[in-house]
Protein backbone atom coordinates (compact mmCIF):
# COMPACT_ATOMS: atom_id res chain seq x y z
CA UNK A 1 0.00 0.00 0.00
CA UNK A 2 1.10 3.42 -0.51
CA UNK A 3 0.13 6.74 0.74
CA UNK A 4 -1.57 9.44 -1.49
CA UNK A 5 0.51 12.77 -1.85
CA UNK A 6 -0.34 14.85 1.21
CA UNK A 7 -1.98 18.05 -0.75
CA UNK A 8 -4.66 20.81 1.21
CA UNK A 9 -8.06 19.75 0.59
CA UNK A 10 -7.91 15.88 0.87
CA UNK A 11 -9.89 14.17 3.25
CA UNK A 12 -8.21 10.80 4.68
CA UNK A 13 -9.22 8.93 7.88
CA UNK A 14 -7.29 9.43 10.87
CA UNK A 15 -7.26 9.09 14.82
CA UNK A 16 -8.42 12.90 15.34
CA UNK A 17 -7.32 14.13 19.30
CA UNK A 18 -9.54 15.86 20.02
CA UNK A 19 -8.30 19.02 23.10
CA UNK A 20 -10.53 17.98 25.48
CA UNK A 21 -9.58 14.39 25.52
CA UNK A 22 -6.16 15.14 25.50
CA UNK A 23 -7.02 18.30 28.34
CA UNK A 24 -8.56 14.36 30.60
CA UNK A 25 -5.17 12.70 29.62
CA UNK A 26 -5.19 10.68 26.87
CA UNK A 27 -2.64 10.35 24.28
CA UNK A 28 -4.83 8.31 21.73
CA UNK A 29 -7.94 9.14 20.02
CA UNK A 30 -11.34 7.44 20.96
CA UNK A 31 -11.96 6.98 17.54
CA UNK A 32 -10.81 7.41 13.78
CA UNK A 33 -12.71 9.70 11.71
CA UNK A 34 -12.45 11.78 8.34
CA UNK A 35 -10.24 14.63 8.60
CA UNK A 36 -9.17 17.15 6.09
CA UNK A 37 -5.31 18.24 5.64
CA UNK A 38 -5.32 21.88 5.56
CA UNK A 39 -1.45 22.73 5.21
CA UNK A 40 1.00 19.97 3.95
CA UNK A 41 4.46 21.56 3.70
CA UNK A 42 8.44 20.48 4.47
CA UNK A 43 9.71 21.39 7.30
CA UNK A 44 13.49 21.85 8.55
CA UNK A 45 14.57 18.57 8.61
CA UNK A 46 12.61 17.43 4.76
CA UNK A 47 9.99 15.66 6.58
CA UNK A 48 6.40 16.60 5.87
CA UNK A 49 4.16 18.64 8.28
CA UNK A 50 0.27 18.39 7.83
CA UNK A 51 -2.41 20.03 9.89
CA UNK A 52 -5.92 18.45 9.53
CA UNK A 53 -9.18 19.33 10.65
CA UNK A 54 -12.21 16.91 11.51
CA UNK A 55 -14.72 17.08 8.87
CA UNK A 56 -17.61 18.37 11.79
CA UNK A 57 -18.59 21.56 12.84
CA UNK A 58 -15.72 21.64 15.76
CA UNK A 59 -12.67 23.91 15.14
CA UNK A 60 -9.78 22.43 16.49
CA UNK A 61 -6.75 20.96 14.51
CA UNK A 62 -4.09 18.09 14.67
CA UNK A 63 -0.69 18.53 13.56
CA UNK A 64 1.81 15.74 12.52
CA UNK A 65 4.87 14.52 10.46
CA UNK A 66 3.03 12.59 7.49
CA UNK A 67 2.25 10.10 7.13
CA UNK A 68 1.78 9.18 10.92
CA UNK A 69 0.98 6.62 13.33
CA UNK A 70 -2.87 7.94 13.10
CA UNK A 71 -3.27 7.76 9.12
CA UNK A 72 -6.11 4.72 9.20
CA UNK A 73 -6.83 3.12 5.77
CA UNK A 74 -10.57 3.32 4.83
CA UNK A 75 -12.54 0.35 7.03
CA UNK A 76 -14.73 -0.12 3.64
CA UNK A 77 -11.29 -0.58 1.63
CA UNK A 78 -8.42 -1.54 3.29
CA UNK A 79 -6.02 -0.84 0.30
CA UNK A 80 -7.18 3.26 0.53
CA UNK A 81 -5.90 5.88 2.78
CA UNK A 82 -7.90 9.22 1.57
CA UNK A 83 -11.42 9.73 0.59
CA UNK A 84 -9.94 12.31 -2.41
CA UNK A 85 -10.57 15.57 -2.87
CA UNK A 86 -12.83 18.72 -0.83
CA UNK A 87 -14.78 20.64 -3.42
CA UNK A 88 -12.51 23.77 -3.94
CA UNK A 89 -14.94 25.96 -3.04
CA UNK A 90 -16.09 24.01 0.52
CA UNK A 91 -11.87 24.15 1.10
CA UNK A 92 -11.56 27.49 0.71
CA UNK A 93 -14.38 28.45 3.16
CA UNK A 94 -12.79 26.02 5.81
CA UNK A 95 -9.37 27.69 5.19
CA UNK A 96 -10.80 31.22 5.79
CA UNK A 97 -12.50 29.96 8.76
CA UNK A 98 -9.55 28.19 10.23
CA UNK A 99 -7.66 31.21 9.11
CA UNK A 100 -10.09 33.42 11.19
CA UNK A 101 -10.06 31.44 14.12
CA UNK A 102 -5.98 31.50 14.11
CA UNK A 103 -6.35 35.03 14.27
CA UNK A 104 -8.76 35.28 16.83
CA UNK A 105 -6.43 33.07 19.14
CA UNK A 106 -9.19 30.61 19.14
CA UNK A 107 -7.65 27.60 17.23
CA UNK A 108 -5.64 24.39 19.49
CA UNK A 109 -3.43 22.49 17.32
CA UNK A 110 -2.78 19.45 19.04
CA UNK A 111 0.71 18.47 18.23
CA UNK A 112 1.12 14.72 17.29
CA UNK A 113 4.25 13.73 15.97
Amino acid sequence: MSFPEPKPGLVIRYAFLWSSEADRGSAEAAKDRPCAIVVAAYNKAGAIQTIVAPVTHSPPLNRFLWPGYDLRPRPDDPGRWDYGMLPKDFFDLMRKRIIALDRDRKNRIMKRD
